[in-house]
């Protein structure tokens, strides 16, 4: 067997650390191999040839040792050299990446321990399917508060069915091994903020009490208002149905235009802090949610509290969480229940800690309620949902977009950004023939995926997405015997992250005032209780901060004079340094030129005019000639166009001349639209 004697590599997955290794009875070279290099070296399929015909034919004499070991240090042997060809078929992987496909890359901490096993598989999938199946119960209740509780089996079943699809989708096509889909704790809170309005909107449209009231079609209101009731819950389902397909369609062509046209560089222009202010808007609203669930009960809330924002922390360190993440759920659960039955009761006797029955709905329902009630869908309330709307598709867009590229941090892979959104796109599409909500690929479940399985393997998010598939097809009754604080701790476990990581985490890397803008949208958005307010407020903070920033740079390249590189005769030298020293003012512009930056010039030439003026300078001493070099400018608008009229009016009575010099033809055209120069 040939071996290999002083080569270099890079290790892939442990980073830029060299390892000088040889085979001890061959002296050939093997070239070396770069992480994140344009090449791999011929050697390396040298390398790779070795290893595999040693693996056939091992000879113990023939082994991997270190150039620098000592006979105290351990050889590395066939075993190590498998682990070693491993990582550079992942390196080799890495270079040959494509703008089609993500590869397993730098781990950012985590690192593969094992190979999968369909064991780790089934307990992944499971566990998956747990937290999934509490998320879309936490999500239908959201969507329908109690005076429209008997609408939530089909918020459960629209969530169910998102988990179904983009779990089978993500699972099988995503670049993302580990990868699971489903619906969004995000898109779930507008949704709740739709139902709101339009179900006020129906309930005034019909002369029934608002939403709010307690009153509203039970009890002797319902007995006196039979048919108002029927109608108004049917227009509610129909127009929520219709509402969130909508939704799932425009945000499905907006993910796949952006992803198929490469559009997301745009999404750079909106600043990070705008970004991490509306989602920490979205983690006060779970937690909103979760004080909601326990009627803000000490008893209820303090325990899930406790319970879910500690889980939020373990589930990002723990190695185990196929153990921590079920024993973390499960053991509150057997206490309760425990607690109850210990006592001579039950579930029913202990009512104020469950919620109202929920009767499961068949998943045709969705559709037998919207597209075979055509009829019932109230547009005029529909109608009421638009801005609000908006607003989702902006935050949504940015959330999904945030989760696709926060993968790169927190798994070993490499991810195209602009493949999978444009999958999310299509994917949602299919979401809109199911009148289901909007789905991507939920990144802290792939964390939790990828530790249990050690590795990456689509087989985990295949048995999640089929659970979810059996769920949706049958029943969500066992839903019944989950208490309020179980949902309410997956909300604070949800929202945790919301919260440490985009409000408080966010402190690490925004000045104090972009931090201070964050925590300014968040009390607007506390104060109205509408994330409308604040994505006009998060608007107008953003407008601002960029007149500021832009108005302190300077549009002049220096103060300095300009000298000239000319040896010219003692006498004309004299004569023309008192000449430019007073009567001639060179200004050398640069960059792209608005009205902030150049006010400051303007105001600075206008104030020299007047000066001259108000000492009664002696003519042959006064400003002459105003010269601005353009040659580095790239353009001005209309207002500088306005202040630089503004100067050529006061120039002219005091006969000043304004001198453009070395202006573009961009610039010329510019400038003639603006009547600074005439038209040629």
């Amino acid at each position: 067997m040939e071996g290999l004697k002083g080569n270099r590599f890079v290790d892939a997955l442990e980073g830029p650390r060299t390892v000088e290794l040889q085979f001890e009875d061959s002296d050939e070279r093997v070239k070396s191999v770069t992480q994140g290099g344009q090449r791999m070296d011929t050697g390396m399929e040298g390398l790779l040839a070795t290893w595999n015909s040693e693996e056939s034919n091992p000879q113990p004499s023939q082994r991997i040792v270190s150039k620098r070991s000592t006979p105290d240090m351990p050889t590395l042997d066939q075993a190590h050299a498998k682990q070693l060809q491993r990582k550079i078929e992942v390196a080799r992987a890495a270079m040959n990446n494509d703008d089609n496909s993500s590869v397993e890359s730098a781990p950012h901490g985590l690192k593969l321990h094992k190979e999968p096993t369909l064991f780790g598989a089934i307990a992944s999938g499971v566990v998956n399917y747990l937290l999934m199946f509490g998320m879309c119960c936490a999500y239908g209740m959201v969507m329908f508060d109690d005076a429209l509780a008997q609408h939530r089996a089909i918020g459960i079943k629209m969530h169910m069915a998102t988990a179904t699809l983009f779990g089978l989708l993500v699972s099988c096509c995503c670049g993302v091994k580990v990868g699971i889909g489903g619906p969004d704790l995000t898109p779930a809170v507008f949704y709740g903020r739709f139902i709101s309005v339009l179900a006020s909107d129906i309930a005034a449209q019909l002369d029934l009490p608002d939403t709010a009231s307690k009153e509203l079609c039970s009890g002797t209101h319902l007995q006196e208002h039979l048919l108002q009731c029927a109608q108004f819950h049917d227009e509610v389902r129909a127009t929520t149905i219709f509402a969130v397909t909508l939704s799932s369609a425009l945000l499905g062509v907006l993910y796949y235009v952006a992803g198929r046209f490469k559009l997301l560089r745009f999404a750079v222009y909106v600043p990070m802090c705008i970004m991490e202010a509306f989602l920490s808007c979205v983690g006060y609203k779970v937690f909103y949610y979760a004080l909601k669930f326990c009627h803000h009960e000490p008893a209820q809330f303090i325990p899930a509290l406790f319970v879910g924002v500690p889980l939020y922390f373990i589930s990002k360190v723990s190695q185990k969480p196929a153990v921590v993440i079920p024993a973390a759920l499960l053991v509150p659960l057997g206490i309760f229940y425990g607690t109850v039955y210990a006592s001579g009761q039950d579930l029913h006797s202990v009512d104020h800690w469950m919620f109202p029955t929920v009767e499961n709905a068949a998943f045709f329902e969705i559709w037998t309620h919207s597209i075979g009630s055509y009829g019932d869908i109230n547009f005029q309330a529909w109608a009421q949902t638009v801005p609000h709307l908006i607003v989702m598709l902006v935050v949504v867009f940015l959330d999904c977009m945030l989760k696709i590229i926060g993968t790169e941090g927190k798994l070993p892979v490499k991810v195209k950004v602009s493949r999978e959104i444009g999958l999310f796109g299509a994917g949602n599409i299919i979401t809109t023939l199911f009148g289901a909500p909007v789905g991507y690929m939920q990144l802290k479940f792939n964390v939790i995926n990828y530790k249990i399985l050690g590795g990456m393997d689509r087989r985990g998010g295949l048995i999640y997405a089929l659970l979810c598939a059996v769920t949706y097809f049958t029943t969500i009754e066992h839903f019944n015997v989950l208490p309020r604080f179980f949902l309410a701790t997956l909300l604070f476990f949800a929202g945790a992250g919301f919260i440490v990581e985009n409000l408080w985490g966010s402190r690490r890397y925004l000045s104090v005032g972009e931090w201070c803008q964050v925590v300014l949208i968040i009390l607007i958005f506390i104060i109205t209780q509408d994330m409308l307010y604040a994505v006009i407020a998060g608007g107008v903070l953003t407008c601002a901060d960029f007149v500021v920033t832009c108005a302190k740079v300077p549009c002049f390249v220096s103060n300095r004079p300009a000298i000239s590189n000319t040896r010219r005769p003692m006498i004309l030298r004299v004569t023309m340094n008192h000449i430019f020293e007073r009567q001639v003012l060179v200004v050398r512009l640069k960059g792209h030129i608005f009205y902030a930056s150049a006010h400051k010039v303007v105001s600075g030439i206008l104030d020299r005019m007047v000066k001259d003026t108000a000492e009664n300078v002696p003519y042959y001493q006064s400003l002459q000639f105003i010269v601005f070099d353009c040659s580095l400018v790239d353009g001005i608008d209309a207002s500088t166009g306005k202040l630089l009229r503004k100067l050529t009016s006061e120039a002219h009575k005091q006969s000043v001349k304004i001198i453009y010099a070395e202006p573009s033809n961009d610039l010329m055209a510019r400038m003639a639209q603006q009547s600074l120069v005439e038209k040629h």
